[in-house]
């Protein structure tokens, strides 16, 4: 079956990045002839550009520059489909089948989607509707935009969130319970951890405040580790992992000795290759951690807090099985969604 995925793809971040690979993988291995749809709107375009060149720190333009290549050489590996600008367009590429995810694809009110109702499936027609770990975010409510929401929805042949509140919403506006799934990349195979950074502390920090700063170089100084900044170019840190491609930065988390992380996809990344890791609360993005949180019983470092503990250090082991339940049942979910009628 032809399939297209409409996700976030595009983005200069390798949270982004391997979960669309993630998708594409796991659906080419059912057998069907799969693409990334090339969707972005213009406010996605201009806000990943200010996000790489909004700065006047000369060193990290550099890492910015050499980061922005690798990135464009990463999605040349990727399978997408010609450059699109409409939902119009979508329906031309001919797919039988459209996955929805994943990523916060339907937070409308975040500076990414920013309102676009195509993520939801509007405008596009003639094709069976699939959403795979979509979340909202921190959006709790779509507003006056609840009808129209709730139309698009229903529209779906088969629904699945990442999320306890997206789960709640998708009840809230179809009246139906679905099911959990687990981020796109946790269906595919471990990366193999960058060799030379043990005993390091890897920071995958995303826009850390002072006081997640001082923490951490608190927690470095008091366990004489040194910080290496892993995926983001942060002047404070001893070692600059900055400049690397979206795949490297799995690699370089999976090799250091702890991941400190404020983000969704560092604590996904930890969790895969089971890997210690302190979470810094960052009030952007509670919500979409309450669920893994729950599920494995996660520590969080909050902004009150004084310091970083060893008691706040998480850890899963091996063979979590929680984890490799619902990593089952996620690969069951995406079949039986693509191959029913």
């Amino acid at each position: 079956m032809k399939t297209g995925i409409l996700t976030f793809h595009n983005g200069i971040n390798s949270g982004t990045f391997m979960q669309a690979r993630g998708l594409c993988d796991e659906i080419a291995s059912l057998g069907h002839d799969v693409s990334i749809i090339d969707y972005a709107n213009q406010h996605q375009i201009r806000r990943d550009r200010e996000s790489l060149w909004n700065t006047k720190n000369p060193r990290k333009l550099w890492h910015n520059f050499l980061k922005s290549r690798k990135y464009r050489k990463g999605l040349a590996t990727l399978k997408l489909s010609r450059r699109i600008e409409t939902p119009q367009e979508i329906n031309e590429l001919g797919y039988d089948a459209i996955v929805f995810g994943s990523d916060e694809l339907w937070n409308l009110e975040s500076s990414y989607a920013n309102g676009d109702l195509a993520f939801l499936g509007e405008g596009i027609r003639g094709v069976r509707k699939i959403a795979y770990a979509p979340s909202f975010g921190s959006m709790n409510h779509p507003g006056e935009k609840k009808e129209t929401v709730s139309h698009l929805l229903n529209d779906f042949s088969s629904l699945s969130a990442r999320d306890d509140n997206t789960l709640s919403m998708i009840r809230d506006l179809t009246g139906h319970d679905v099911p959990l799934v687990v981020d796109p990349v946790l269906l595919s195979p471990k990366s193999e951890p960058r060799s030379n950074l043990e005993g390091r502390i890897g920071a995958y920090l995303m826009s850390p405040g002072p006081s997640e700063i001082k923490k951490v170089r608190e927690f470095a100084r008091k366990n004489n580790k040194r910080i290496v900044s892993v995926g983001y170019f942060h002047r404070w840190a001893d070692e600059q992992l900055a400049a690397l491609a979206p795949f490297e930065v799995p690699e370089a988390l999976a090799g250091v000795d702890l991941v400190v992380t404020n983000t969704f996809h560092g604590v996904v990344f930890s969790l895969k290759h089971a890997k210690r890791f302190v979470l810094v609360d960052h009030p952007t993005k509670t919500t979409k951690l309450d669920t893994l949180c729950r599920l494995f019983d996660l520590k969080r470092v909050m902004s009150e807090d004084q310091s970083i503990s060893p008691e706040q250090v998480n850890q899963i082991s091996e063979d979590q099985q929680e984890l490799q339940a619902m990593t089952v049942r996620s690969r069951s979910y995406l079949a039986e969604a693509l191959g029913g009628s």
